[in-house]
């Protein structure tokens, strides 16, 4: 069976505390599920937080 690859577009809105938040909580969903590939399509001024929030999760 093929493994499932869900991808995540975030628009502009946001703000690095909530980013924090939603991160944190897309990293624990993650963790969770076995046999899906997951991604998050981050815009520009938030790839350095998101970098530093999920490199671990690979």
């Amino acid at each position: 069976m093929q493994r499932k690859f869900i991808v995540g577009n975030w628009k502009m809105n946001g703000a690095l505390t909530a980013n924090e938040a939603l991160l944190k909580e897309v990293a624990n969903g993650v963790a969770q599920m076995s046999g899906v590939d997951c991604a998050v399509c981050v815009p520009f001024p938030y790839l350095a937080q998101t970098q530093l929030l999920l490199r671990e999760t690979q």
